[in-house]
């Protein structure tokens, strides 16, 4: 996933790093919706300013996130969500929280320069949600079914995979388009499930034509592929490691 692909945390992965946190924003109305863009954006403001300011500037839509960077972005939200809860009332048992998570977010950012911004050379953008429409013709099951696609750059570079789209189908097969087609792509793949299931690969290679139709039952057996992670990484030092 990259950067710039859109919101990188979810509710759970704050639970993660905080048991309380979803009890306190209840009880505070603290919409951990938007702590979550905010925080996103700050940090992003932070990676832009060191990435623009080199010898070599690289634009924030090559950023990989990594587990180092999701972590500190949880702190970072932490401690916005217990700093509102104390602010809102001055409420002492949310000040030790909001300043460990303060200073937690302050080690983790000087932390995650050092050991390196992950990058990519070549950036592939998440998908934008297919088009999915059901079809006559097939051997579907009728159900409920979930699809979601992915680009893969010429490079080899894979994106992140889109949305889910859940579409009800009456039995036959499935239309599945994209609405954008970016540039120097080999191609795209389409992912698949039933009902709640886990989507999977549907394509043996990837995908040129327009539209993918899924006719016959669902495979299970082909894995991936996976984003891709970083080709190398950017560290404070001014050094750079491939991965």
């Amino acid at each position: 996933m990259l950067f710039t692909d859109g919101i990188i945390l979810t509710m759970q992965d704050l639970r993660d790093h905080d048991n309380y946190v979803l009890e306190v924003a209840s009880t505070e109305s603290i919409e951990l919706s938007s702590k979550l863009a905010l925080s996103q954006r700050a940090v992003g403001y932070e990676l832009a300013s060191y990435l623009t300011n080199r010898e070599a500037p690289i634009s924030l839509d090559r950023v990989v996130v990594t587990d180092e960077l999701r972590d500190l972005l949880a702190v970072q939200t932490l401690a916005a969500v217990y700093g509102d809860a104390y602010n809102r009332n001055l409420n002492d048992r949310y000040l030790g929280r909001a300043k460990d998570f303060r200073h937690m977010s302050e080690r983790s950012f000087r932390r995650f320069l050092q050991n390196g911004v992950g990058i990519a050379r070549t950036a592939v953008r998440r998908a934008d949600k297919p088009a999915v429409e059901c079809t006559f013709e097939g051997g579907l099951n009728v159900g409920v079914y979930r699809v979601q696609i992915a680009w893969q750059h010429v490079a080899g570079n894979v994106g992140e995979r889109s949305d889910a789209v859940a579409v009800e189908c009456t039995g036959g097969g499935l239309a599945v388009t994209p609405r954008s087609y970016p540039e120097n792509m080999a191609g795209w793949h389409v992912f698949i499930s039933a009902a709640d299931g886990i989507p999977l690969r549907q394509n043996e290679a990837p995908i040129q034509e327009a539209t993918w139709i899924q006719a016959n039952p669902l495979r299970s057996e082909l894995d991936g592929p996976e984003a891709s992670g970083p080709d190398y990484y950017v560290r404070q030092s001014a050094q750079m490691l491939r991965r």
